[in-house]
């Protein structure tokens, strides 16, 4: 314990009421910058840089979580060894904007929900599960992912069954994201995920090793840490989304399973986004945002701090609220990807309707079926189904298909005896060129 005398406290107390010095605290209180940046900075006062670094490290300590007694209960963890954020302004601004734009009943959710099939959206879903798939030593080609996903494609080797797995589980989600959160409930999406795999090559990947957001119980509890945080909403910050991200920074840093790490904290994610209400970002790919920050890959401004350095040390403890900021600004940069995509294909759509519409090549019933497979893609039709729908002849009903297919806007197959038909995917081109020689 420190002891002042008189005139130590009265000139402490006088730095306390200093205006000058009051104003640079509150400044820097909230900015972020690497300690060598900071001490070559202008002082309040000609004040030494080093004990300015100390005391706004101190005001920002007594503003952050967890609590010196929560970090280190009986005195365990002194102090300067703890870890802890500090929910700045910045932190809430930019977790009230990604709940507000991708909330269950915002326009994006309903957007995506609608939209999932497309092959833009899901390249977003491969991203994703391709860097949780190299966290975990798998080496996969991205065609192979997109067969898988986007085709259904039936795995041939023991790389490919665990991503079918994955995917399996994450289109499986609705049962998982109600069940109440649990390490068992963790266990078990790993342990589906290793079904019929068998052997498997892995490559494994060593990321730096960071400083930690929150001070972690041994690796043994780390899952039950984590399903109490997710039945706890808001143990941490001031929305669940919070503790979401530091859940998956606690797996990422403390690889709680034996194997395949990355895809399960995934599944983990994706169903906690579901479980506080924030679906849409299942769509942003957060784990190879992350991947290419640990590998040097992105640089300022998209990370003004570099992995594994995005902290603030002092005798106060490390303060991880640089790493918590970027993780938002990921989300947030993710997001608007998103809904540039989405705006992009809702602009596309738009304009192949009006096309249709304006096509005097065909029939009211042939325009009406395009518009529904536009905003379907993935939709089959048959002859039988077009003849109940409008209530025709078979030979009129075959005839309308046949002709779309001649109009290179359909594409046809036998499936089981039956002949389907389906959009083409460059059907907006081929409209687009029809309609140029029209004039």
């Amino acid at each position: 314990m420190a002891h002042f005398d008189t005139a130590e406290l009265e000139r402490f107390l006088e730095l306390l009421d200093d205006e000058g010095f009051m104003a640079f605290v509150q400044e820097h209180q909230h900015i972020y910058c690497y300690r060598n940046d900071f001490v070559q900075g202008r002082m309040p006062n000609d004040l030494d840089p080093e004990f300015m670094w100390e005391f706004v490290s101190f005001v920002r300590r007594m503003a952050g979580k967890p609590l010196v007694r929560e970090s280190g209960p009986n005195g365990h963890v002194p102090p300067n060894r703890q870890s802890f954020w500090v929910t700045t302004p910045a932190v809430i601004a930019g977790l009230n904007d990604v709940v507000r734009r991708c909330s269950s009943s915002s326009q994006l959710s309903l957007s995506l929900f609608r939209l999932r099939a497309r092959p833009a959206i899901q390249q977003l879903v491969i991203e994703e599960l391709d860097a949780a798939a190299f966290r975990d030593g798998v080496r996969i080609e991205r065609e192979t992912l997109r067969e898988l996903l986007c085709e259904g494609r039936q795995p041939e080797t023991a790389e490919e069954r665990l991503i079918a797995n994955a995917i399996s589980l994450a289109q499986d989600a609705e049962a998982h994201f109600s069940e109440p959160a649990s390490a068992e409930l963790f266990r078990h999406l790993n342990d589906h995920l290793q079904d019929g795999i068998g052997t498997i090559e892995l490559r494994p990947y060593s990321p730096p090793t960071p400083h930690m957001s929150i001070a972690l119980p041994e690796k043994a509890g780390i899952l039950e840490f984590i399903a109490h945080s997710c039945e706890s909403p808001c143990s941490w910050g001031p929305h669940p989304l919070f503790d979401v991200l530091l859940n998956a920074d606690s797996i990422w840093a403390t690889a709680p399973f034996e194997r395949f790490t990355g895809l399960t904290e995934m599944l983990i994610r994706w169903r906690s986004y579901h479980a506080v209400g924030v679906p849409a970002l299942c769509f942003v790919p957060l784990s190879r945002m992350r991947l290419d920050w640990e590998r040097r890959l992105i640089e300022p401004p998209e990370a003004p701090m570099r992995f594994g350095e995005a902290i603030v040390e002092s005798r106060f403890g490390v303060d991880s609220t640089p790493y918590i900021q970027q993780i938002i600004q990921f989300l947030n940069a993710g997001l608007e990807r998103v809904e540039r995509i989405v705006s992009h294909i809702d602009e596309v759509d738009e304009r192949c309707k009006q096309l249709i519409a304006q096509d005097g090549r065909l029939t009211l019933r042939q325009k009406q079926l395009l518009a529904d497979l536009v905003d379907d893609p993935a939709r089959m039709v048959d002859v039988a189904s077009y003849k109940k729908r409008f209530d025709i002849a078979t030979s009129t009903a075959r005839s309308d298909l046949v002709r779309l297919v001649a109009l290179n806007l359909l594409s046809t197959e036998f499936q089981n005896k039956k002949q389907r038909f389906w959009l083409r995917t460059d059907a907006p081109r081929v409209l687009s060129e029809a309609a140029k020689r029209r004039g």
